[in-house]
């Protein structure tokens, strides 16, 4: 079943990420440095915000915009409801697989670009940008550097219902004294 062809705009079908993964962005608002004369130590304040977006494996996106990159297709897709364009969703690369893995995040003024963690936000989780080569194509996707190396891909949930129709012939047996008739 081609999606495309029954849903040209993709308002209906709702896509999944294949793992948990949270969007992290940062600025420093101050810096300060001072030096204590009671102890001798030197004591360094540093405060900054961070926005965090956790992206779970159970949470529905919408495709918002296609586009094309280096040939290969470059899905858009919303994971929020007040996100209707491309410059706040994530965008997810085709791979030569047919798989869409995510490749861009979002960009907010002011704050830095985005560092992506799988499932966690942890130094081991951290999730960098790698190029994935094929026979056609190179394309840099977020890849985990440490153990296993796995990158966040769409999903897409299908129900398969077969329905099958069951006909029992009526079966009496033969009885001791009977001959089968050829019917």
């Amino acid at each position: 079943m081609d999606v495309q062809r029954r849903d040209p705009t993709f308002a209906k079908l709702r896509v999944y990420p294949s793992s948990d993964f949270i969007a992290v962005y940062g600025r420093q608002l101050a810096n300060d440095l001072s030096v204590s004369g009671q102890t001798g130590r030197v004591d360094e304040e540093y405060r900054a915000q961070r926005i965090e977006i956790p992206v779970r494996r159970s949470r529905p996106g919408v495709i918002v915009a296609v586009d094309a990159e280096d040939s290969s297709a470059l899905l858009w897709v919303s994971f929020e409801s007040r996100c209707a364009s491309a410059d706040c969703a994530f965008g997810f690369l085709q791979g030569d697989d047919g798989r869409f893995r995510l490749s861009q995040v979002p960009v907010f003024d002011g704050y830095s670009s985005g560092t992506v963690y799988r499932k966690r936000i942890a130094p081991r989780k951290v999730m960098e940008k790698t190029t994935l080569y094929s026979k056609t194509s190179s394309t840099s996707v977020y890849f985990t550097t440490r153990g296993a190396v796995l990158p966040v891909a769409l999903e897409i949930k299908k129900r398969k219902t077969v329905r099958v129709e069951t006909i029992v012939a009526p079966q009496q047996g033969v009885r001791p004294g009977q001959t089968p008739s050829a019917e």
